[in-house]
């Protein structure tokens, strides 16, 4: 009689897993990032209903990066602010769990590094494609990456996390 009474409980483990999955899963879909790419809008805290940096899409070729090939990143970006000098991006990348980047990026300077984008930037529509080449010296292994992004007066702009896999062999 035991046992059936603990066949019956277990029998409720794969509807009780699911639920606890799903919604998971789907709060996971809604942040996902439209396009190509495995960026999502940060979830820990960061209301994205204040972001005033909306990205539309982002395309990367190839998805993943591969070390020693150029990345193709194709982006459209709707600025609802004025972004002036001052802007900056708090970032964070871990290999694994180990910070190996934590640093505070000049916004302004970075787009127009990138992109050739020069503040100020009033709201606009922005669609770019650059090639950023990839080091062939990316060691193997799981990278973590966290950008947040804020205005000159640190109003959020936007936030966006990632996980890229690098990989030399196969």
């Amino acid at each position: 009689m035991k046992y059936s009474v603990l066949l019956f409980a277990l029998s409720f483990l794969p509807m009780l897993c699911q639920a606890m999955i799903r919604p998971k899963y789907y709060e996971l879909q809604e942040l996902k990032i439209p396009g190509d790419n495995p960026a999502y809008f940060c979830n820990n805290n960061w209301d994205h209903s204040l972001d005033t940096l909306q990205i539309n899409y982002l395309n990367l070729v190839p998805n993943p990066p591969r070390a020693g090939k150029n990345l193709s990143i194709e982006t459209q970006i709707a600025v609802n602010t004025v972004v002036e000098e001052g802007s900056y991006v708090l970032a964070e990348v871990k290999y694994g769990f180990v910070r190996i980047v934590n640093e505070k990026l000049d916004l302004c300077e970075q787009a127009d590094l990138l992109a050739g984008i020069k503040c100020p930037v009033g709201p606009s529509l922005i669609t770019k494609t650059i090639e950023v080449p990839l080091p062939w010296a990316i060691p193997p292994g799981t990278y973590h990456v966290n950008a947040r992004v804020f205005n000159a007066n640190d109003e959020q702009l936007t936030c966006v996390t990632a996980s890229v896999s690098f990989r030399h062999f196969g």
